[in-house]
């Protein structure tokens, strides 16, 4: 019927009348017809969106060794990063500071007390207000340093120490950008999510310059 690509048509003149430069959005990678509409405007694909999870407990010698490093932690909420000079904007926007619910951050300090790294994250409580998982939503690591993986591996031993065995899952968590969280999720054995019929939950991280 043409409804979308009015709807589309319609929201690009507005960013035009509004000024913005570069328009960003996310679709759900099987829904190829959504996806092809949106390149026919002018959007291309510069990111997959990953959700993974973890279910059960972790072993126990790589939590150990992962948490035995020299750095320290600053538990903060979520706005409490984003005068970071390492804060990553370039994400979906579900997965900024500002759109998480209640969101939290821990950050990494190393032997000098400087803030080299940040953990971007949600609590969700049961019925009886326990911890039963934790969204990972984005990380990051100060530029030019060598060992950003083992500053990645310390918040997240920290976490996965501090609450045990519960759920973990990513949200929207950019393939490219935060390659380094992934890799180092996977390496504590996180695993793709599927849907109930199956299909693997990803999404495509389009942007277009206007």
């Amino acid at each position: 019927m043409g409804i979308g690509e009015g709807l589309l048509k319609a929201t690009l003149e507005s960013y035009q009348q509004q000024g913005v430069v570069e328009a960003s959005l996310e679709a759900v990678k099987v829904n190829e017809k959504a996806i092809h509409l949106y390149q026919k405007y002018g959007y291309e694909i510069v990111d997959t969106l990953l959700f993974l999870k973890h279910r059960g407990s972790f072993h126990a010698s790589l939590l150990k060794k992962k948490n035995q490093l020299t750095y320290s932690l600053k538990r903060r909420l979520a706005k409490d990063i984003q005068n970071l000079p390492f804060y990553t904007y370039d994400v979906p926007w579900k997965n900024q500071f500002d759109c998480i619910r209640d969101g939290e951050s821990f950050i990494a300090l190393n032997e000098k007390n400087e803030e080299v790294g940040y953990l971007l994250f949600q609590k969700n409580f049961s019925s009886i207000g326990i911890v039963n998982s934790v969204t990972f939503y984005q990380e990051s690591v100060k530029e030019h340093i060598s060992n950003s993986e083992d500053v990645l591996s310390f918040l997240l031993a920290t976490i996965f120490n501090m609450y045990g065995p519960i759920a973990y899952n990513t949200y929207n968590v950019p393939e490219k950008r935060n390659s380094l969280l992934v890799k180092m999720l996977k390496s504590f054995g996180f695993q793709d999510l599927y849907t109930d019929e199956g299909i693997k939950l990803e999404q495509v991280f389009m942007k277009k310059q206007l």
